[in-house]
């Protein structure tokens, strides 16, 4: 359950971070300008994040947070090589959701 808790205390962060500063996350993970039409977009898409993760640490959502950790993984693997865009926390934040997954894999598995 602990792997649980900080993954999803992680990820509420960043969602806070996008909803306060989309322009600059957006250059620091795929090293592009975010257009002003997609300011708004970014913003919502970290408030979701935000209740994603409360809702895991609400009600343990351990399956859940595994299954969003995975896709993540997945999407910023395939931004970084097939898009050809990578700022300087892109292949940190695969490289911190691959730790994810293998954590809450763990734990999936410990649990039964």
């Amino acid at each position: 359950m602990r792997s649980l808790q900080v993954i999803a205390v992680a990820e509420a962060v960043f969602g806070g971070l996008v909803v306060m500063f989309p322009a600059q996350i957006a250059a620091l993970f795929l090293g592009v300008d975010l257009p002003a039409t997609m300011i708004l977009a970014a913003r919502v898409a970290g408030a979701v994040l935000i209740l994603f993760a409360l809702a895991c640490l609400r009600y343990g959502l351990v399956h859940s947070l595994l299954t969003y950790s995975a896709g993540a993984l997945l999407a910023l693997v395939l931004i970084g090589v097939f898009a050809g865009q990578s700022g300087i926390l892109l292949w940190p934040a695969v490289g911190a959701h691959l730790i994810a997954v293998v954590a809450l894999t763990r734990e999936v598995r410990a649990a039964g």
